[in-house]
């Protein structure tokens, strides 16, 4: 985590963030299993998408294209397929690809309007 802008400097402050959540209800730190925690990162308000590749761009548009409505959910059953497979970088890979199709599903400006 050694960049501040990074996506596992973000994924490790919600994660904080959830502990602490925990505490406040009265659970121990940490509360919850690590897949409870990260589905709680696969909500698209949570974290705004970091896309590291152009590949990710284009799997969206065909997501979108493919799926429609429903591309976001697709895009979040292969985030739990990878992490049931133990593939830590697709899981993130797919994650980000679901917010930035519910982003982009989104009407309106998101974001700094210049």
């Amino acid at each position: 985590m050694s960049h501040r802008d990074g996506t596992l400097y973000r994924y490790g402050i919600a994660l904080a963030a959830l502990t602490i959540e925990g505490r406040r209800e009265g659970g121990r730190p940490g509360s919850g299993t690590i897949h409870e925690q990260q589905d709680a990162m696969l909500e698209p308000a949570a974290v705004p998408p970091y896309i590291a590749d152009p590949s990710d761009l284009a799997a969206t548009q065909e997501l979108m294209a493919e799926y429609g409505p429903v591309a976001a959910e697709e895009a979040t059953a292969r985030a739990n397929r990878a992490r049931d497979r133990d593939n830590v970088v697709q899981f993130c890979r797919w994650r980000q690809v679901a917010r930035l199709v519910t982003l982009l599903e989104q009407p309106g400006a998101w974001g700094t309007i210049h």
